[in-house]
């Protein structure tokens, strides 16, 4: 029986390696970066009464992190407004639409479609977050 042995010198990859999970290991906060862009880009819009729609926007967002994998989520409700006695309002504010297809009146501030238009004008932003914070550090 003849045995190979092959000594391999495997410290470049390590080191790259180690700087890239020393790199990856910060996504969390580009995606803190990311989640203040989208709220620069959607408060102006979120509709506004008593103030309990746009205050959700921090309260329910997060980050989740399970490297090599992080995930934001952001979430709006109205639940907390205690006139709406248990009902989400959220996604009825979102579309700007009543049942009957009239548009909702917010003479504070407020506009239909405010998450929606607000991750669209984000976009540019987070994408160019991802690939100079996370793609460039993979080498990807």
């Amino acid at each position: 029986m003849t045995i190979f042995e092959v000594e391999v010198d495997a410290s470049s990859f390590f080191d790259w390696a180690e700087r890239a999970y020393e790199h990856v290991k910060t996504m969390s906060d580009v995606l803190e970066d990311i989640r203040q862009i989208i709220w620069k880009d959607t408060s102006e819009m979120i509709p506004l009464e008593w103030g309990y729609l746009e205050n959700s926007f921090f309260k329910y967002s997060q980050i989740i992190s399970d490297y090599p994998f992080f995930e934001l989520k952001i979430h709006m409700t109205g639940l907390d407004n205690p006139k709406a006695r248990g009902w989400d309002y959220a996604l009825f504010q979102h579309t700007g639409m009543r049942s009957d297809g009239t548009p909702l009146n917010h003479p504070i501030k407020g506009e239909p479609l405010f998450l929606e238009k607000g991750f669209d004008m984000a976009e540019p932003y987070f994408m160019k977050y991802l690939e100079t914070d996370y793609l460039t550090a993979l080498g990807v």
